[in-house]
């Protein structure tokens, strides 16, 4: 094992060769003399040992200690063992474990913390969980390419034209400029080399350039060790979509700035996590929060002296219909009253869910535990019991962490020049786990008696039209999975699930051209042979594990037609006939971070194993269902899922009750938030809320009180949506959701203009002054209508984002998505099934895809795009802001066809620019996609700098 030591001198080398990782088994006591481990080739040493093997064991059990020749024979020989054992007699502890975390919770260390090294002894010099500690001032360069892109997007094999280290520039022919790059790294010596798509791009075309011309190129402060798998040159909008492995350097941290643990949250972020979960900063920067809570898990297991299993596999509990009822629920809602409100508080609970696993003691090991049938703690409407005489598992790795975050959330408000290091620690705690599909999921189902295949959007918004959250499905809703023999069935869908998206997913590319979209955190099916399957998330696949995939169909498809469902456009197939379905394993080819355009994702929980379902290209994938839910997380189940929801339902509704009796009145809550609305004999607000934190013994914060704020209605049904609205603070702060400002793939332009539209309402201070503000709102976007139609406004600002849903030759309808893509092909660039493809629509009602669209990366510049399409969009977005108010998408359009009273001299009074808010490099970069924190940016301008202002930022 190497480690490096940093201390003011530099880096440090320091190498333990005394590291020998071994695994346990566990079998029925009179089979372990038999079992003759020591026979097996990679196999070093076999010893008795005594250890606890569950969380609710009081006692150790006896087990064999197994140490291999190599810590490479540990997988091998645990498959062995496993199947000796028939998959069945023999379990397995601490097999999957990584090198590195083993190493840090063994010397009771953990990565940058502070830590003395001294004749082969480690000691921590300062407490794992401290809240505040120094960073060390590791020195970063930042690595960038200048590569040649005849293509309009650089191959492989483009030619290297030049490279930047921070402001060295380089340059000369490829030879040179890979020897001056070894040169400069060498004499700057950084700790932290950063790039731009260093994983995807970068790193393996430098790997790649430097191999075909025999140069050395060394990173790393060790020689580097590039992943063996070879590149594709496949590309999409400037960056590679092929990801080789993951470019970790020996001695030198090799951070790329897109991942999501250094871009939520910068180094201070990734440095909390690192230290938390004991995964060395390289290692987490390409995981997520989730996965490191899995490691604080393993990590306070191995500290109680608990083995860690390898396969989980704890079914779901047997329910009566009554309780399977009870229990099959999500949390509580309550329906806004859609339009705009003045002086409303909101408060919201901190980290809800969290809290209530740590308050309860909710965990696997003390749901229902042995010790407490009598007096147990009983959980709300469920005939569960939780255990009073031990603190599980998950409580004790969320309290400190809950800790953390409450702290740090009140730091970052403190000026100081630790702020942006107490937000970047916030930020990375606030994530939680969320295991969902992207929007353009294709996904064969049945409903009411009909089959179909639609996008898992379409399906999953028939239930949740305008909210996200889980619920359940009452009708026949139904997919096509397999059960624990691996025979085809139907399944029910018992709930559909609706997130909030990041900002980027993974994507997983599949043999024979199959490729997801999914959040890090999704559950594969992954062949261990012998008929095993094992769950793992997307974000710990590798390439070459062998998915099982559906070779034969479930169905025959004999004739199709498009029909359309509530709404949803869909495939019917008729004739549907159910056939003996084969399982072909194919491997991965590769797993990659993709930019995602849609603000949500989508999944179905369905009945009975086993619990998942196939996607439209036949991959068998895993459900969604939180963390506690995981049927196979380490230490997870379902019950404790139910159990959660149960608490949060009783707590909204006992806060609702509590500020009703101080004068409040209730216009919305959702799981965790309420907004409240005094009335004349109205409590302060701060009594209302010390009773309610008072009363519940969980934390909830004043989020603020709106000058005004706009629930928006559900776009199908006119009733208010759950959570769409958006609404000015006091301190003149604004809070979005789910309107265009916070979607990814909305055209600059529009994005400008909705900024600019708030900019306008945010002068007024109450409802009233609100309403007379919408007509110069409204004359703001027909300026902006104005400038669409005289084309003042860069085409790069029309650039629509659209994920691709199905291969080129299954599209029958030229569509704008099938233009870019036969563009695409083309010019040589196969787009799949689940990539986004970025282009400026020309004309929509074109049949020829030259005509139609042009793919961004081939945009010259004088490109006209069709201006009353978009036009529509920018009435769209105006109907999401003002749709309460009577300004439907029709009435803005109606009112952009007469211009003639709208010019450059004849604006609003009060023109609107956004400063420092918008790069004119062809994406959006706008505060406002943060939601709270986001500030106006703007400023008024007099007349005469309007034009040359307006246009510039148009």
């Amino acid at each position: 094992m190497v480690l490096w030591l940093w201390n003011e001198r530099g880096a440090h080398r320091i190498e333990d060769p005394r590291v020998v990782p071994t695994f346990f088994l566990h079998a029925p006591p009179s089979e372990l003399p038999a079992i003759r481990i020591e026979i097996l080739d990679g196999v070093r040493e076999v010893r008795d040992a005594s250890k606890r093997i569950a969380l609710e064991d009081d006692e150790p059990r006896p087990v064999l200690e197994i140490v291999p020749r190599h810590y490479r024979d540990i997988r091998g020989l645990a498959h062995i063992l496993d199947s000796n054992g028939g998959y069945v007699d023999h379990r397995l502890f601490n097999v999957d474990l990584r090198f590195s975390q083993r190493y840090a919770i063994e010397h009771d260390i953990f990565p940058m913390g502070l830590m003395h090294y001294a004749n082969g002894v480690w000691r921590a010099e300062e407490e794992h969980f401290a809240l505040d500690y120094p960073l060390p001032a590791l020195r970063k360069s930042l690595l960038d390419l200048h590569v040649d892109n005849p293509a309009g997007i650089p191959r492989m094999q483009d030619r290297l034209l030049g490279a930047r280290v921070d402001d060295v520039e380089i340059d000369g022919d490829e030879e040179s400029i890979l020897k001056e790059i070894d040169a400069v790294v060498r004499s700057k010596d950084p700790d932290v080399l950063m790039t731009d798509g260093g994983d995807a791009f970068l790193m393996p075309y430098l790997a790649a350039k430097a191999t075909d011309l025999g140069v050395s190129l060394q990173l790393g402060r060790d020689p580097d060790h590039f992943a063996g798998v070879k590149a594709k040159s496949y590309f999409t909008y400037g960056k590679i979509v092929y990801k080789p492995g993951q470019y970790i350097l020996r001695g030198r941290l090799h951070l790329d700035r897109g991942h999501f643990a250094f871009r939520e949250s910068d180094f201070a972020g990734l440095a909390e996590l690192s230290r938390l979960s004991t995964l060395t900063p390289q290692e987490q920067a390409r995981l997520t929060p989730g996965t490191a809570f899995s490691a604080m898990q393993v990590n306070q297991a191995y500290h109680d002296g608990c083995l860690v299993v390898w396969k989980k596999n704890r079914p779901e509990d047997f329910k009566d219909a009554e309780n399977l009822l009870r229990g099959d629920r999500g949390g509580f809602t309550f329906e806004p009253e859609v339009g705009v409100h003045e002086g409303l508080y909101e408060l919201d609970f901190s980290s809800l869910y969290p809290s209530i696993m740590v308050k309860y003691n909710i965990s696997a090991e003390t749901l229902d535990c042995a010790c407490c049938m009598m007096d147990g703690l009983p959980v709300p409407e469920l005939r569960y019991h939780l255990c009073t005489r031990r603190v599980g598992i998950v409580g004790r790795v969320l309290k400190p962490l809950i800790e953390r975050r409450r702290y740090y959330k009140k730091m970052k408000k403190e000026p100081g020049p630790l702020q942006g290091v107490y937000e970047g620690r916030d930020t990375i705690l606030k994530w939680t786990l969320v295991t969902c599909f992207s929007a353009d999921t294709l996904v064969p189902y049945k409903l009411n008696g009909e089959h179909y295949i639609d996008r898992i959007e379409d399906v999953v918004n028939r239930y949740l039209p305008d909210k996200t959250g889980t619920v359940q499905c009452k009708d026949e809703l139904r997919v096509f999975g397999f059960d624990n023999h691996l025979h085809s069935e139907e399944k029910r869908v018992a709930k559909v699930m609706k997130a909030e998206s990041p900002k980027e997913l993974l994507k997983v590319k599949i043999e024979g051209n199959r490729e997801l979209l999914v959040t890090p955190n999704h559950r594969f099916f992954v062949f261990k042979g012998a008929k095993e399957l094992e769950v793992r998330t997307a974000d710990e696949l590798r390439a070459g594990d062998l998915i099982p995939i559906a070779t034969i169909a479930l169905w025959e498809m004999t004739t199709s037609a498009t029909i359309n469902v509530d709404g949803a456009t869909a495939q019917e197939f008729e004739d549907l006939k159910h056939r003996k379905t084969v399982f072909e394993f194919l491997p991965i080819i590769s797993i990659e971070n993709t930019p995602y355009g849609n603000p949500y994702v989508y999944c179905f929980e369905v009945e009975d194993d086993l619990h998942g379902f196939v996607t439209a290209d036949g991959t068998f994938v895993g459900q969604s269902f939180g963390y506690q839910g995981y049927k196979n997380a380490r230490f997870g189940r379902i019950e404790c899922h139910e159990a959660i929801n149960a608490y949060a339902r009783n707590i909204l509704v006992r806060t609702m009750e509590i500020a009703e009796s101080h004068g409040y009145e209730v216009v919305h809550g959702i799981v965790d938030s309420v907004w409240l609305r005094p009335t004349a004999n109205a409590d302060p607000i701060e009594k209302v809320r010390e009773h309610i934190a008072g009363s519940i013994g969980l934390p909830i914060e004043l989020e603020g009180r709106y000058k005004w704020i706009v629930f928006l209605p559900c776009k199908t049904t006119g009733v208010g949506a759950l959570n769409r609205y958006y609404g000015l603070f006091q301190d003149d702060e604004f809070k979005l959701r789910g309107i265009e400002l916070r979607k990814h793939d909305t055209p600059e332009f529009i994005n400008i203009c909705q900024e600019a539209m708030l900019g306008e309402l945010s002068l007024a201070s109450t409802a009233a002054e609100f309403r007379e503000r919408i007509p110069k709102a409204v004359d703001i976007l027909r300026w902006t209508a104005k400038c669409v139609l005289d084309r003042a406004i860069p085409v790069h600002q029309f650039i629509l984002t659209k994920s691709v849903s199905r291969a080129l030759p299954e599209y029958v309808v030229l569509t704008a998505t099938a233009a870019a893509l036969k563009q695409m092909e083309k010019r040589g660039f196969a787009v799949e099934p689940g990539e986004s493809v970025r282009y400026v629509l020309l004309d929509a009602r074109a049949r020829d895809s030259e005509r139609k669209v042009r793919v961004a990366e081939f945009l010259q510049g004088d490109e006209e795009p069709d201006a009353w399409e978009y036009i529509r969009l920018l009435c769209r977005s105006g109907q999401t802001l003002l749709a309460p108010f009577g300004y439907t998408e029709e009435k803005l359009a109606r009112m952009c066809e007469d211009l003639s009273d709208i010019s450059i001299a004849n604006i609003p009074e009060q023109a609107i620019t956004i400063q420092e808010d918008y790069k004119s490099i062809g994406e959006s970069r706008s505060r406002a996609r943060g939601g709270v924190g986001y500030k106006k940016l703007w400023r008024v301008v007099d007349e005469e700098e309007m034009a040359s202002e307006i246009s510039r930022d148009l």
